[in-house]
């Protein structure tokens, strides 16, 4: 039989025996009550519904890739197994989200309700390396559980379009780097870690399949669905549409009535009779002003310099009108923090929002190029030669990096130390404070271009080995002089 055929039966099979047990449910619910068998089709209809072939092939991928994974990881224990335990919550959760996408029409992608549903899989991406963080001491299992937090990511295919499935090829070769590692350690001293090793890159390859197969140009929604914001999702998980209401029982009580209409807004009619009071006092013409009191000149302010010295604004508090109190501005410390992340899009590093940690970036093709934002307090290890290096609303952050291919650009930050232990061929700085650069020999015909900055040092590192950095700050104060109608402009020097 052939693999299409093996797995149409095995659909079939499962979908059989999850009707034999509903049936077995509601005859023990229902025995002896006199239900009848319209009653039967009525309560099995509203109690499941088929489920979707991307769902159906969803519980395959977790029934073999990663329970296999799953037991592999318990045999090695410790560490390890915690990982794996977060990765099965992270494709449980993935399940859930696949089959509610199911059931609704394709939401705004930044819109609150959608956002809401990628918070479980990001709070598990973001365990994963929590768990490898812990274990940063020990080199052998740091590795192993480096494989599987860089791996983790692929989870995230939910949100990539048009092409979600190259993008979980992308972040399965970005582990497979730290899966060298395993293997090459464990060659000739146990099997168990390189078989676990294989299990979690299979595990991420039969992903990539099921994208491909099932999510070709992204998550798969229901054109013909509801509105993710009238979405509830039903009590049982195998729901494909909002199922329809179960009749009431015998004898029951009728349904609530729905609830009465809105009252209309009692300021309309008081704002028509406001409005025509005041087109007929309009059409007063000059006997409008009859009304009006006689100022004294000793109570005019350009004919009494006295009542200019005193304070209008007092003058206004005083009075009736008191002007309304300033809007309090929202503390920084409230603002809402967005969560760090690191990760490979397409070929480039995405290091965001980190806060007093340290990161390193593997880069493992040349044509990778890293991008830091938002980042305070943290120090980036850039590993391997990079593309292109690119750091954006920095504070206070350390940058390591070996080799930059083309150019390192720093931008709108401050307090910044940047290292290039290889060779960099030209540097950036843009809009920023406090700029310490060190350079090694091989950056020695840089080109280095400043623009509204201050406190930049730049400190070279001389040809001999082990020889002392020598500092160079960069000029703040330019002069420029007309010449012969032209205008030439030199760095001022305090020497």
């Amino acid at each position: 039989m052939s693999s299409a055929g093996q797995e149409m039966l095995t659909s079939l099979i499962r979908r059989l025996e999850a009707a034999t047990q509903r049936l077995e449910r509601y005859t023990e619910a229902h025995a002896g009550d006199g239900s009848t068998t319209t009653g039967t089709a009525s309560a099995l209809s509203t109690e499941e519904i088929e489920l979707p072939p991307s769902v159906v092939a969803y519980d395959d991928f977790i029934q073999t890739a990663v329970q296999k994974y799953l037991n592999l990881s318990q045999e090695l224990g410790g560490a390890v197994a915690e990982q794996a335990q977060v990765i099965e919550q992270l494709a449980r959760r993935q399940r859930g989200l696949i089959l509610k996408a199911s059931q609704v029409r394709k939401p705004a992608p930044n819109g609150p309700e959608f956002t809401a549903w990628l918070n479980p899989l990001q709070e598990c991406i973001m365990a994963t390396d929590e768990v490898r963080k812990q274990h940063r001491a020990n080199k052998e299992l740091f590795d192993e559980l480096s494989v599987v937090s860089d791996g983790a990511g692929a989870f995230g295919w939910v949100v990539v379009e048009p092409t979600p499935g190259p993008y979980v090829k992308d972040m399965r070769d970005g582990a497979h780097f730290y899966a060298i590692r395993v293997m090459k350690m464990f060659k000739d001293k146990d099997p168990k870690p390189i078989e676990w090793v294989n299990s979690f890159l299979a595990m991420l390859d039969s992903l990539t399949d099921y994208v491909k197969q099932h999510h070709k140009t992204g998550l798969t929604w229901n054109p013909k669905g509801v509105d993710i914001k009238d979405f509830t999702e039903a009590p049982t998980t195998t729901a494909s549409a909002p199922p329809p209401a179960p009749a009431p029982p015998a004898g029951g009580a009728p349904p609530p009535p729905p609830p009465p209409p809105a009252a209309p807004a009692s300021g309309s009619s008081d704002q028509q009779v406001d409005m025509s009071a005041v087109f007929q006092q309009l059409n007063k013409g000059e006997g409008i002003t009859a009304g009006l009191r006689k100022v004294d000149k000793s109570q005019m302010t350009h004919k009494n310099p006295a009542l200019r010295s005193g304070s209008p604004v007092k003058s206004l508090q005083a009075g009736k009108g008191k002007p309304a109190p300033p809007i309090p501005t929202k503390p920084r410390s409230l603002t809402k923090k967005q969560p760090p992340k690191m990760a490979l899009e397409g070929n480039r590093w995405a290091v965001e929002n980190y806060r007093s940690d340290e990161v390193t970036v593997e880069i493992s093709d040349f044509r990778q190029s890293v991008y830091l934002f938002n980042c305070e307090n943290t120090t980036v290890h850039v590993r391997g030669k990079a593309n292109a290096v690119t750091m954006l609303k920095c504070k206070k952050v350390g940058l390591l990096v070996e080799s930059v291919i083309a150019v390192a650009d720093i931008v709108n930050s401050s307090s910044i130390k940047f290292q290039v232990t290889g060779r960099l061929p030209s540097l950036m700085i843009d809009k920023c404070d406090g700029v310490q650069v060190f350079l090694s020999p091989e950056c020695a015909d840089i080109a280095i271009t400043t623009a509204k900055t201050s406190e930049i040092n730049v400190s070279m590192q001389g040809v001999e080995e082990g020889s002392d950095y020598v500092e160079h700050p960069v000029p703040e104060q330019l002069c420029s002089v007309f010449k012969n109608g032209k205008l030439h402009t030199t760095a001022v020097d305090h020497a």
